[in-house]
C-alpha cells in the first residue's frame, strides 16, 4: 500500500509538472504573438487633465440680496428694510490654458420687490430693483479628483441697477411724479465651485459666487425734485449653475460630442482637440 501510494504521488507530480509547462508554453507563445507593448499586464491609468482652448458658457442662478443701508429724504428715515431673492441668467465666454482660465460674463437679475419701515409705518418705501452685471472674471483650477475639478476666481467690473416703481408714502403728488433710475457701480465678485466634463465638448459647472454690486438710488422726487433714495452697499450671495461649451476641434468632433449620449466611465482618450494629459 505505501509503494503504490508513492507512485501515485509520483505520477501526480509529473500531471502537475505537465500543466505547468503547458501553460508556460502557452504563454510564452501568446507573448511571441502580440507586440512588446502588450507583453505587461494591463493596468488602470489615471490622467490629469490640463485642457486648453475656447470656450462659451451659460448660466441660471438664484441669489439671495442685500442692502446695506438705505438713505431716505429727512425726516422720514428708514428703521428696517428688505430686497428679496430673485433668479439671474447670464452667459460670456473666455479661455482657458491648462490650469488657467479667464472670461468675460453678463449677466441679468430680475426684478426684486424692496420694501423699508420707517419708525412709525410699514412699507413706507417700495421700490423694485433689477440689475444687469458685466464681469472680467480668472479662475484657477485645483486639479483633478474623481474627474471632478474644483477651482476658485475673482473678477471684476460694473453693474447698472435700475429702481422701477418707487413710491414713498410722504410724497403727495401723484406717485408716476417719480421716474425710474437706473446707474453704473464698480462691481466684484469672489466664486468658487466644482467642474465635471461630462461629454466630449461639455462642461458641468456648479459653484457659489458672492457678489458687490455698488449702489443705485430713485429718481428725483416731488414736490422739490431735489431729495432721492439711495439704497447703498447692495450684495448677493448666489449659487449657480451653468454649461461650459469648448470651442476646440473640428466640426466633425464638435458634431460627434452633441450627438452622443452622455458617458460617466474612465475616458480612455482625450475629450477634444486640444487637451494635454500628464499621466499619474
Amino acid at each position: 500500500m505505501v509503494r503504490f501510494t508513492a507512485h501515485r504521488s509520483v505520477l501526480n507530480g509529473i500531471a502537475l509538472l505537465c500543466g505547468i509547462a503547458m501553460t508556460a508554453g502557452a504563454t510564452v507563445g501568446a507573448f511571441a504573438a502580440d507586440p512588446p507593448e502588450k507583453w505587461l499586464p494591463d493596468s488602470k491609468q489615471r490622467f490629469t487633465e490640463l485642457v486648453s482652448g475656447w470656450y462659451a458658457r451659460g448660466d441660471i442662478g438664484l441669489r439671495k440680496q442685500k442692502i446695506g443701508s438705505v438713505d431716505a429724504p429727512a425726516p422720514f428715515a428708514a428703521t428696517e428694510w428688505s430686497l428679496d431673492n430673485t433668479p439671474s441668467f447670464g452667459g460670456g465666454g473666455g479661455y482657458k490654458y491648462k490650469w488657467f482660465r479667464m472670461d468675460a460674463t453678463l449677466d441679468y437679475a430680475s426684478l426684486a420687490d424692496f420694501r423699508a419701515n420707517t419708525a412709525t409705518t410699514a412699507d413706507y418705501y417700495t421700490a423694485k430693483l433689477d440689475s444687469f452685471t458685466l464681469l472680467a472674471n480668472m479662475y484657477l483650477d485645483l486639479g483633478e479628483w474623481y474627474g471632478i475639478t474644483p477651482y476658485v476666481g475673482a473678477g471684476v467690473g460694473m453693474s447698472n441697477l435700475r429702481v422701477h416703481q418707487y413710491t414713498n408714502l410722504s410724497i403727495i403728488e401723484p406717485q408716476d411724479g417719480v421716474v425710474d433710475q437706473s446707474r453704473w457701480s464698480f462691481s466684484w465678485a469672489l466664486t468658487g465651485g466644482i467642474a465635471y466634463q461630462f461629454a466630449s465638448n461639455l462642461v458641468l459647472d456648479v459653484n457659489y459666487r458672492y457678489l458687490n454690486l455698488g449702489e443705485a438710488h430713485s429718481g428725483p422726487e416731488p414736490p422739490a425734485y431735489t431729495n432721492r433714495t439711495y439704497f447703498r452697499d447692495i450684495t448677493a450671495q448666489e449659487v449657480r449653475i451653468g454649461l461650459r461649451l469648448l470651442l476646440d476641434g473640428s466640426a466633425f468632433d464638435r458634431l460627434d460630442g452633441w450627438l452622443s449620449l452622455p458617458y460617466f466611465g474612465p475616458r480612455a482618450t482625450p475629450p477634444h482637440r486640444g487637451a494635454f494629459y500628464l499621466e499619474g
